[in-house]
């Protein structure tokens, strides 16, 4: 028969639990790692680029099924389709039978539905990333038929395909809370108040090396200003701003490339999304005029750079992008001054583009991912750039023009 890697046949043992080494998690049951998750999650932090808070929700799917594993005396593969709905139960926070015929649960409070299947999709994915790295299969890991797929998914599966594609079997019906999007004239006073903190600011960082210091005033308002609107026009994630490289950036084609969540495994995909010419001029005097000069090949190639004293020049971090909503959040209403986050301004991107452009436009552009990506011939945001081009771009330009920020 084949032999399995022997670090899968261990049998974890209670007490399970998480910790961080040189910043990524590893978990442990009876003192002992369980090497599987931990070389996939070393595996999302080094390739996927995953961000610390994502890594610490993977980490925490695998320690509940590794608790679940120890529960019953068996190994992280042993566990069968049919006895996968008492873990399902655990998650829920319904006691389940352990080995030896004792009502237990699992450690934790008690989760709502929405959270119990948030970890069970999240355990989906990194079993998905252990089956791929060590070619093995979870017995419970199945999925519904795709349409059009004679054998199903079992081909899909081991071409490590399935986030989108299919439908799990084992889920939580909940009912999703429904995204908001920051309006439009919330998006406004941030840009307002982006003027007033920055307009006239002068950077520790650029104090200190610019070699004309006076005329990098107000460099940190086209830095965050443009941010802001890459998030709310270009539809970017949080994660995806740091990661926009200078060539990225087609101002006569109007495009611009994100690094692209969930549509790649193993290598980073970057997909092109429309470019308003208002995004694009802002983008373009940041870099021109403002982004600080430095003589790294490496970190040359970043749009955004920090203008701090201790990392100036480098790339900006996750964290920079927290800074700028702290500073922006207490400028808007009582309601978004709690509930505004990055996110909020790509809900409001694809809020503007409902009943303007087709429903093809809107995923392309937001770079939705669905079972049209079976399709080889899936079409992109570009496809779609004399839809969206006149969508709002008139809107933005006074928008731009009300704050003070164009001509």
């Amino acid at each position: 028969g084949i032999t399995r890697n022997p670090s899968l046949e261990i049998q974890p043992r209670l007490p399970v639990w998480i910790r961080w080494v040189d910043g990524e998690p590893k978990i442990f049951a009876g003192g002992i790692a369980i090497v599987p998750f931990n070389t996939a999650l070393r595996h999302r932090a080094r390739h996927d680029g995953a961000t610390r808070k994502s890594l610490a929700a993977y980490a925490r799917a695998g320690a509940l099924y590794a608790a679940y594993c120890a529960h019953q005396d068996i190994g992280l593969l042993d566990v069968s389709n049919d006895e996968f709905s008492s873990f399902v139960d655990g998650l829920l926070g319904v006691e389940f039978r352990n080995a030896r015929g004792e009502f237990v649960h699992l450690d934790g409070h008690r989760r709502s539905r929405a959270s119990a299947d948030l970890y069970l999709t999240l355990l989906h994915s990194l079993t998905g990333d252990v089956a791929h790295l060590y070619d093995v299969s979870f017995d419970w890991r199945r999925y519904r038929r795709v349409v059009g797929s004679s054998e199903g998914l079992t081909a899909v599966t081991r071409a490590h395909l399935l986030t989108g594609l299919g439908q799990r079997v084992h889920r939580i019906r909940h009912t999703q809370r429904k995204v908001v999007g920051l309006p439009d004239q919330e998006f406004e006073k941030m840009l307002r108040r982006s003027v007033e903190v920055w307009g006239e600011y002068l950077a520790p960082g650029d104090r200190r090396f610019a070699l004309e210091p006076e005329r990098q005033r107000g460099a940190l308002l086209h830095r965050n200003i443009a941010i802001l609107l890459c998030m709310r026009y270009a539809s970017a994630r949080r994660s995806e701003i740091a990661s926009i490289k200078i060539d990225h950036m087609d101002r006569a084609g109007h495009h611009l490339e994100l690094e692209t969540k969930g549509h790649r495994k193993g290598n980073i995909e970057y997909l092109p999304v429309v470019m308003y010419p208002e995004v694009a001029q802002q983008l373009w005097t940041y870099f021109t005029d403002y982004r600080p000069v430095i003589s790294t090949v490496s970190d040359r190639e970043y749009l955004f750079l920090s203008h701090g004293v201790r990392d100036y020049g480098r790339p900006i971090t996750d964290s920079v992008i927290r800074e700028i909503f702290d500073r922006l959040r207490p400028a808007l209403g009582p309601r978004w001054s709690k509930q505004a986050t990055p996110h909020t301004l790509r809900h409001a991107c694809a809020y503007q583009l409902q009943g303007r452009v087709s429903p093809d436009v809107i995923m392309a552009q937001m770079r939705h991912r669905t079972t049209r990506s079976l399709d080889p011939y899936r079409a992109s945001a570009l496809a779609f750039a004399d839809q969206l081009l006149p969508a709002f771009s008139n809107s933005v330009r006074e928008l731009m023009v009300r704050v003070g920020l164009g001509g």
